[in-house]
């Protein structure tokens, strides 16, 4: 785990290293914004990316309007998550979202943990609902423009998806299990702590995907949101680890699957269909061809006149994964 400063926040050891522990998830492994406010200092001690804080998207639009927009808002609401702690969901007044979560030492409210902004609707519409509809946004200026590309490269989040994160860290930081975890000695990892995280995020991913690929309704978002991650990076798990992507990886089990309950059984093909997890008859019919050259149908008679072998049973659905 790289190191991370957190200046001069004074904690107990464990503490300290649960909330590393926990930033590094955050940000190196998730990819999320996120800071730490110390209320011993009442100010930011540690920021991912660096000057997150300061470069928002209030700070972005005292260029557009001319007006100053406090951080004392966010302040104030780091002061009062230590008091009501379950009360971690935060909307900026631009109705950005934020995760704030209190760390305690001991008894001890130190410092407040914020992951975010996420947005939750088109950035235009954002602009407009909060006071900013006198503004041209068909000709934007140069930092209206920048205002906007600054929204779309926010992470987006349901309301699911930030209460489990917020769930997460909080039992991240007052877990004692994971200080046995902490404590691991550093020989039994790899020594590329990436990877080893990464390995772990892919590991989780297959079993999710293997056991539900049937489900008709399955997509990046649902795997994305069992294992905590952004859709995106999950997306590209699949492009640099499997050499695949997500729907090809799908189709590909379904098939799979397909093809040992065409030869083993005697369902019909519709009833094969929806087993594996498609709805539509005919769209089964073109991913198989296009998987396997030729229709449900063809297939069942070719391995039955001896044409081509019957599919091998096998104990793992999982394709090999690749170091790039």
């Amino acid at each position: 785990m790289p190191e991370i400063a957190l200046g001069e926040l004074k904690t107990s050891d464990q503490t300290n290293r649960r909330l590393k522990a926990l930033l590094y998830l955050i940000s190196d492994v998730l990819a999320l914004p996120c800071a730490v406010v110390s209320i011993q200092e009442d100010r930011v001690i540690y920021e991912f990316p660096t000057h997150h804080i300061n470069a928002c998207f209030c700070k972005r639009l005292e260029s557009i309007t001319g007006n100053h927009y406090s951080l004392n808002h966010f302040l104030e609401r780091c002061h009062r998550v230590g008091i009501d702690s379950n009360n971690s969901i935060y909307n900026c007044p631009f109705g950005l979202i934020n995760i704030l979560v209190p760390v305690f030492d001991k008894t001890d409210y130190v410092a407040a943990l914020q992951v975010g902004p996420f947005i939750v609707e088109d950035s235009e519409n954002l602009l407009l609902r909060h006071g900013l509809s006198d503004i041209d946004i068909s000709s934007p200026s140069e930092s209206l423009q920048d205002a906007i590309q600054y929204l779309r490269r926010l992470p987006k989040g349901t309301t699911d998806y930030l209460v489990t994160i917020a769930r997460v860290a909080r039992a991240f930081l007052s877990d004692e299990q994971i200080d046995v975890q902490l404590k691991a000695p550093i020989h039994a990892l790899p020594e590329n702590g990436k990877e080893a995280s990464d390995y772990d995020l892919i590991y989780a991913i297959q079993q999710f995907v293997a056991e539900n690929y049937a489900n008709p309704n399955i997509c990046l978002e649902m795997v994305a949101r069992h294992v905590y991650v952004h859709p995106s990076y999950v997306s590209h798990i699949f492009s640099e680890k499997f050499n695949t992507g997500f729907r090809d990886y799908v189709n590909w089990l379904r098939i799979k699957r397909a093809k040992e309950l065409l030869t083993s059984t005697s369902k019909p093909i519709g009833e094969v269909c929806r087993i594996i997890g498609y709805s539509d008859h005919s769209y089964f019919n073109k991913i198989f061809r296009r998987w396997e050259g030729m229709t449900p149908t063809e297939y069942r008679s070719a391995v039955k006149t001896g044409q081509i072998d019957a599919p091998k049973r096998e104990s793992g659905d999982t394709v090999a994964i690749t170091d790039r």
